[in-house]
């Protein structure tokens, strides 16, 4: 018997945000002990002493050059963070090159791209849903549409918008007002070119997310993400200002049929449509008077529910899932990606986010916070080794998270921690949990 340990596995992140941190850190944390390397990657994940393989200054649309990375340092797995690289076909490309990857193909990846494309799928399969349709192309044929709308109702744009393309309106006024900046103002491109006016759905949230090779699938713990930009329902959506992992609203029971109801059959219906899915799954649900309904599907994990739910305690060994899953064992894994006790996580922006962002402003006391050996996800941040300082450098700056046995207990923990770091014009809701 050979007493040769086995090799180290070589893991390639792509993404730049706290989502891809909170990553790097859970599989660099394995007992596999794996070398991790994160593509961008941020300063912040630069610093982490946990990151041992570093970032590498290669974009997801570099392709020739990510491919050349994963054959010279022999990279085992590459793991997709966020949604557009995979909307963009980088899976297509790395699995015809012969490289493992996480993440579904350009065609399933549809299910975030389009919106449209994913109502027609829960159509076909069953799933429950708000009503909607899509608006039509001329103005005076849209305004019509609108006149006969029941207020408020949501208007949607149809492709990538960062999580910012959901718009709730209250009166013509103001659907015209979204109508005008989608199709006029261009404020997301292309992706507002198809709009969907959707029932607007009362509840509460729930973000339920899990890992598929498009037949068996592995949930991780509920969570509940918090999008505006403070406790005012008025205030804008953002990508994220917050999470909390368990929901207290998602019972083994509500878990379940989510599941039955919603998950699989999915799955079923996108093999059956010919879009095999395979990766992470995140679904966005209301909790209706009527029962769980999908606000929307993403190809990928949430941040911040991410940072909130991976590597926490008790949970089961996710690289090992990962693994097995590229060798199409995924069915075989024996652990629960589901974690025990509660976490939370805190999400502090730049001044102007998530409209006009201000950067460079000096962010006081994270190099203390980051000795002190807290969980801190960073990712609009950048590092002045002249000046020996840290800087904004974009919208969502860091998300720092806490666990406990209780909820109250983790929300004292991560606003004592949060509170550890400031800059000028700094935003920071004061409600999560």
């Amino acid at each position: 018997m050979s007493n040769e340990a086995a090799p180290r596995p070589h893991i390639l992140i792509l993404g730049q945000g706290s989502r891809e941190h909170a990553l790097s850190r859970t599989l660099a944390k394995s007992p596999l002990h794996p070398q991790v390397f994160v593509a961008p990657g941020n300063d912040g994940i630069a610093h982490d002493p946990l990151v041992q393989g570093g970032c590498v200054p290669i974009s997801a649309t570099e392709h020739q050059k990510l491919l050349s990375f994963c054959d010279t340092h022999a990279i085992d797995l590459v793991v997709v963070g966020p949604e557009a690289p995979l909307c963009d076909g980088i899976v297509d490309v790395l699995s015809a090159a012969g490289v493992r990857v996480i993440g579904p193909v350009k065609a399933a990846a549809q299910l975030e791209s389009s919106k449209l494309f994913a109502k027609r799928i829960m159509a076909s399969a069953g799933i429950p849903t708000a009503s909607w349709s899509t608006l039509a192309s001329s103005l005076e044929e849209a305004t019509q549409q609108l006149q006969q709308c029941v207020y408020p109702c949501v208007l949607k744009a149809d492709g990538l918008a960062g999580g910012k393309g959901s718009f709730i309106v209250r009166s013509i006024a103001d659907a015209l007002d979204v109508v005008h900046k989608l199709r006029v103002e261009r404020i997301f491109g292309a992706a507002g070119d198809v709009i969907l006016v959707e029932e607007l759905l009362v509840g509460k949230e729930l973000s339920y997310m899990g890992l598929t090779d498009g037949e068996c699938f592995l949930p991780f713990s509920s969570s509940q993400d918090f999008k505006r930009l403070s406790s005012d329902d008025a205030s804008p959506n953002t990508g994220g200002m917050g999470a909390i992992s368990p929901s207290p609203e998602c019972s083994p029971e509500l878990e379940q049929m989510i599941q039955s109801d919603i998950v699989a059959p999915l799955l079923q219906e996108m093999s059956l449509k010919g879009f095999p899915y395979q990766g992470f799954i995140y679904v966005g649900l209301m909790l209706t008077s009527e029962g769980p309904k999908v606000l929307e599907f993403n190809v990928r994990l949430g941040d911040p529910e991410t940072q909130a739910v991976l590597g926490r305690e008790g949970s089961g060994d996710l690289l090992e899932a990962l693994l097995m899953m590229s060798e199409g064992k995924l069915s075989a894994y024996q652990g629960d990606l589901r974690h025990q006790g509660h976490a939370v996580c805190v999400v502090s922006a730049s001044q102007g986010y998530p409209l006009s962002v201000q950067k460079g402003d000096e962010i006081v006391g994270l190099t203390e916070l980051l000795a002190a050996d807290a969980e801190v996800f960073c990712a609009g941040l950048k590092y002045d080794a002249d000046a020996d300082m840290w800087l904004t450098d974009g919208g969502r700056v860091l998300s720092v998270v806490a666990e406990a046995d209780s909820l109250d207990e983790a929300v004292e923990r991560v606003y004592a921690l949060s509170s550890r770091v400031f800059w000028r014009g700094l935003q920071r809701r004061d409600d999560i949990g």
